[in-house]
C-alpha cells in the first residue's frame, strides 16, 4: 500500500463562514449548533477532518508512531491523534506540576471546549461572571 499523502487543508468554506441555512426544518424543530470541535484521527480540527473525508484519506494507519502494538487482540490499524502530548498549562491557568499529573482527557477537554466557544464566534473573555452552559461529550 503506498504512503498517504497529505493534502493542504482548506479554510472554512464560503457558505459557512456567510452563515447560509443549508436546512429548512418546521417551526419549533430548530436545533442550534454554535460550536463545535473535536480530536478526529490525522486531522487537526473538524475542517481538516472534512477535507481529508472528502479527499478519501485514510486516517486510520498501522505505523507505530504512538506506541508500539505487539498483543495478538489488539487492532493493528488505529487512528491517532495528532499532537496530544502539547498543552498550555499558564493559558489554562493550570499549574505546571498539575498538568503533568492531570488526566489526559481533562487536559483534552479543556483545549477543546475552548476551541468550540472561538469556533461559535465567541470571545471567552466575555463570558467571565455568566452562567453558561457547555455540553461536551467524549466519544
Amino acid at each position: 500500500m503506498a504512503p498517504q499523502q497529505k493534502t493542504e487543508v482548506q479554510a472554512v468554506p464560503d457558505y459557512i463562514q456567510a452563515g447560509i441555512r443549508l436546512a429548512h426544518p418546521p417551526p419549533g424543530e430548530e436545533v442550534v449548533i454554535s460550536g463545535v470541535a473535536g480530536y478526529f484521527p490525522d486531522s487537526g480540527n473538524v475542517y481538516h477532518l472534512q477535507d481529508n473525508l472528502m479527499n478519501k484519506v485514510d486516517m486510520v494507519t498501522d505505523d507505530d508512531r504512538r506506541w508500539k502494538l505487539d498483543h495478538p487482540e489488539i487492532p493493528q490499524r488505529t487512528g491517532k491523534i495528532l499532537d496530544v502530548s502539547k498543552f498550555d498549562a499558564s493559558f489554562f491557568g493550570v499549574h505546571f506540576k498539575q498538568a503533568q499529573t492531570m488526566d489526559p482527557m481533562c487536559r483534552m477537554l479543556l483545549e477543546k471546549t475552548y476551541e468550540a466557544i472561538v469556533d461559535a464566534g465567541i470571545n471567552p473573555r466575555h463570558l467571565n461572571g455568566l452562567d453558561v452552559w457547555m455540553d461536551g461529550q467524549i466519544l
